[in-house]
This record gives structure tokens, sequence and C-alpha cells, in this order.
């Protein structure tokens, strides 16, 4: 999705200050007005259509009334409300599968605990809750065009106390106090940004005094604080939240300079440790310049610069990174430990690690990388490449993609640099689109080998010209985490196989230079596609037969 998104705000309360104060460059929101909320969802030509809007934020409030006949202080228990809550979540899928083109973010509820009957506070008010929110979450799990936000979880965070104002709510419908309103917006905007913004990949990590408190040394055996109490509890607490992200496909890796065997010790046996060697998709323990160490990372790892972030406390380091890696960000943690696990999640992960969506491939990405050492130590043993390639017992899979992968080929999409047909940022709603009015045909490249299954790792996107008898390849992207192993060959081969008993007669490429997908272009030169147009083509029996002469 591009920058200047068009965002429409449907909701049975009032959120016009959220629309008002949250205009910026980036993305323009349109409030759709009082109790539109259901009338839009079930309609056929919905006003957020004919303003052309991108995402659609549904925000549900059980609370407060017009949304359901009953308000919760009249439920006794969950079944009490699953009728009225059904209409609602059926008409949420209705335009949810209706509109695949567009993206929606759906608000989860909550339940307030200022309500005037005892039935509805303690143990059945999280009951009810649960069976609210269930049905929401299953519409995000099954559909890729939509995504969560937390709202249930800010209500906590700021606390019932804060949370309303009853003022507002009567003369207005607004049922939010003003520093609610806020963190709305902010929480709001931080998951569009999520929508446009391409996300870091890697985090790298100073050791003393960042993951830990003190300085690990080959002399003094001092220990370092990192424990289950006090300052150690807080560093303790920054390391879980920190695995938090591996576990949502952010790269941990570490930077140091130390005495290696004094930190590698730690890091494995100390028993308070969270983050471990296995949790780490590269480390850099040396008295080399951290500048230095992380180049040798984003070439080791094929990820560019530009998606790394460094956490480290000593500003030296980080003047020096600035100054050599300009393109890397090294925010500046809080000085006091015990402020850095908070900030972690109030300002550093939304700022640089904001993620709509986590795949399975995003889980499985650090083992990924560790993969990726085994092979390449294997390809230094083999004796050619051929030798290599075989060695692996590669085996790959080109499909049409199922519901749940169009979420994994937006990410490639927008996380592939190096070899990306045209930088072309694909969101699951536009494909989705294309391929339902069958213009359009998308496909998923799966790898796997003697290592390990690597998952979703490449996409396509291409269309027949009957004018012209030709194949259009509009996307072409693969994760550099299988290149130079004959994939993209394989993978370009089959696309054209595939298409072969249409007799087209040459393959035309929507090619761009976007200044990063050098490894692209030297793709196509290496299988003699000429580059002299602005839209480069081949004849399409030669270029299949010569892929056929180059697969793994």
């Amino acid at each position: 999705m591009e920058q200047n998104a068009k965002v429409t705000i449907l909701s049975h309360v009032n959120l016009e200050p959220v629309a008002k104060f949250s205009r910026n460059d980036a993305f323009e929101l349109i409030w759709d007005g009082f109790n539109t909320l259901l009338s839009q969802l079930i309609s056929e030509k919905p006003r957020f259509k004919d303003n052309h809007s991108d995402i659609v934020w549904i925000h549900l409030d059980p609370n407060y009334p017009g949304l359901l006949e009953r308000l919760p202080w009249e439920w006794s228990d969950e079944s009490s409300i699953t009728s009225d809550w059904a209409q609602i979540i059926a008409s949420i899928e209705n335009a949810v599968r209706s509109f695949p083109g567009t993206a929606f973010l759906i608000s989860n509820v909550y339940i307030s605990p200022y309500t005037p009957a005892p039935l509805i506070s303690g143990r059945n008010r999280h009951r009810i809750e649960y069976a609210l929110n269930e049905p929401l979450h299953k519409i995000c799990s099954d559909n890729p065009n939509t995504a969560m936000l937390d709202v249930a979880g800010l209500f906590a965070r700021v606390g019932a106390n804060q949370w309303s104002d009853s003022r507002l709510w009567y003369i207005g419908g607004i049922p939010y106090s003003r520093p609610a309103l806020e963190e709305l917006r902010k929480l709001l905007l931080s998951h569009l940004e999520a929508f446009t913004r391409r996300p870091s990949k890697v985090l790298a990590l100073d050791l003393d005094n960042t993951l830990w408190g003190g300085i690990v040394d080959a002399v003094d055996t001092s220990p370092v604080e990192l424990g289950p109490s006090g300052v150690g509890l807080a560093y303790r607490t920054f390391q879980d939240i920190l695995l938090s992200l591996s576990r949502m496909g952010i790269l941990l890796t570490v930077i140091s300079k130390n005495d290696e065997d004094s930190a590698l010790d730690l890091i494995n046996n100390h028993s308070q440790m969270r983050i471990r060697a296995k949790h780490l998709a590269g480390i850099k323990i040396n008295w080399h310049p951290k500048s230095q160490s992380l180049k040798t990372l984003s070439e080791e790892l094929g990820i560019p610069l530009s998606a790394f972030v460094v956490l480290d406390d000593d500003p030296r380091e980080r003047a020096e990174i600035a100054m050599n890696c300009p393109e890397v960000p090294t925010p500046e943690l809080p000085e006091d430990p015990v402020d850095r696990p908070d900030w972690l999640l109030r300002t550093f992960i939304p700022t640089y690690f904001a993620i709509p969506r986590v795949s399975e491939e995003d889980a499985a990405r650090t083992a990924s990388y560790q993969r990726i050492r085994m092979r390449s130590a294997q390809q230094v043993q083999a004796p050619d490449e051929s030798a290599f390639l075989k060695s692996l017992q590669i085996r790959i899979e080109v499909l049409p993609p199922e519901n749940k992968d169009w979420a994994r080929l937006s990410q490639l999409s927008f996380r592939t640099n190096q070899f990306n047909l045209n930088g072309k940022h694909w969101d699951p709603p536009a494909m989705m689109a294309l391929q339902d009015s069958a213009e359009w045909s998308f496909l998923n490249l799966r790898y796997s080998d003697r290592f390990g299954d690597e998952g979703i790792v490449g996409m396509a996107a291409f269309s027949f010209d009957d004018i012209s008898d030709s194949i259009f390849i509009h996307a072409f992207c693969v994760s550099c985490r299988v290149l130079e192993k004959r994939v993209e060959h394989a993978f370009l081969h089959r696309i054209l196989l595939m298409n072969k008993d249409l007799l087209p007669q040459r393959v035309c490429f929507h090619y761009a230079d976007t200044g990063r997908n050098g490894r692209l272009r030297a793709f196509l030169s290496s299988v003699d596609i000429p580059m002299d147009g602005p839209i480069p083509f081949g004849a399409f029996h030669t270029l299949l037969s010569r892929l056929e002469r180059m697969l793994p």
C-alpha cells in the first residue's frame, strides 16, 4: 500500500476527534458519521468504496448504546448476547469478503468494570469479553485483508478511571476522555503506518549494560546484573520483550566489543539469560568497530543495512555507527535500566517493528537464517556448484496461493529488495481483487532441502495478452535466503511451462531499477534478456529452453 492512504472510520460512537486530529501527509481520515456502521457494512455500494478508501477502521464498543439492543449491565452470561453479536459479526464478514481490495482494521472490545449490576462483574465480565472477541479474532485470522486494533489492551493500559468522560458522552456522543482519545489516535496511526511502511528486519544488540548490567571480562569474573529481582529483573524483562520480537520474525543479532569466549559462555550458561545463541541469527563478538561488524552481518545475511536497527547503551558506539552506517537507526536507550522495558513496548517497537500480521514464516525466520549458515558451510566443502546443489536435495513447489498465503506474498513484495522485479508493494486486498477478476494470476514458490523447510520464499504475478501473444510478468521476487541455488531459474521456468499451451510468442518483464535490485537485473542478463528497453522481453520458447538447461 502506498503512502497518502485514505481511511474511513465506521463506528456507532463519535470518533470525529480522532479523524480530525490524525490528519498528516501519510493518511486522510474520513469520519463516516453517527450510526452508519451496520448499514455501510451490509451495503452493496458503501461510501468507503465510493470515496476509494484504502483502509476501513471498524470500531465497536458494546459499553455504549447504538450497537446492541441491550447494554452490558443487562447481560447475565455470554449466551444472552450471542444472537445480537452474531448479526454484527455477519455484517463484518460480509464486508471483508465482499471487498477484498480494501484493508479492514477491526477493533477488539472490552467490558468496563463500571456497570450498575453485579452480574457482569468479575468472572462473567471476562467470559463475555472472550465471547465477543473470539469471532473477531477468527475474522482477522481467516482473512488476509484484515488486522486487529488492540483497543482492549489500550483500555487496560490507560485504566478504567481515566478512560471515559461522561460529559463528552452525554453532550457529544464521545465516550472517551481527551487522554484516551489521544492514546487511541496514537494506536491507530501506528497500525496505519504498519500498512504503509517498510518494517525493519534485523535488531543488532550490544551486550554489556544493554542485555545485562555490568561488563563481562575474561579476567574480572564479577557477576553481572541479570536475575529475578531488582535491576537484574529489569534486564531479564528487557530480554523477554526482545525475544517476543524474534517470534514475530525479527532477526536478533549481537554486535559487541568483548572477549568472545566469556560473552558466549554467559549467553549460553547463565541461568537467568533469556536470549541464547539459538535465538540469534548472527553473532559478532570482537574488538572491531561495530560499524564493521554490522556490514559483515549485512553481507552474511543478505539484508541491506537500511533494514537494521541497533540497540547500544554507549553514545560513543552509537556515534561511530551513525558516522559509518548512516542508514542504520541507533535510538538512545533510557539511562535507567528499569525504564527500558516500558520504553521498548511504548516507543521502540511501535516505531521500528510495527507488524500488522505475523505469518508462519515470520515465526521461523531465525531458524531459517541459521540454516543459511549451514548451507554456506556445505557449499565451502563441496568440490563444485553441481555437487553442492545435488547435495542440498532441493525440493520446490509452485502453486496458486491459498487464502492464508496472501499475507506472506504481500510481505515478500515489501521486504524483498535485491531480487524484486520492480519494487512494487502489493497488499493482500489488491492481489485478491486482481486474482478474482481473472485478469492476472499469482503464484507462490515453496522451498525445502535436506536442512529444512523454508516455506514460501517467492511470489510472482503475470497475465497473458491475446493481441500480442505475450506473457507479461508484473511481479517476480525471491527471498535472498534461497538465491544462488538456481531456484529463481526453476521458478521462472515453472511459470512459463504452465502457460506453454497458450502458445505465447514472447515474455515481457515489467522491470524497474529500484537502486537495490541489481541481483534481479543480473539474473535477467544471465538468461539473455535484453535490458535495452522500458519493458525487457525475450522469445518465449528460447527462454524456456535456456532455463531448462539451467535447472538445479
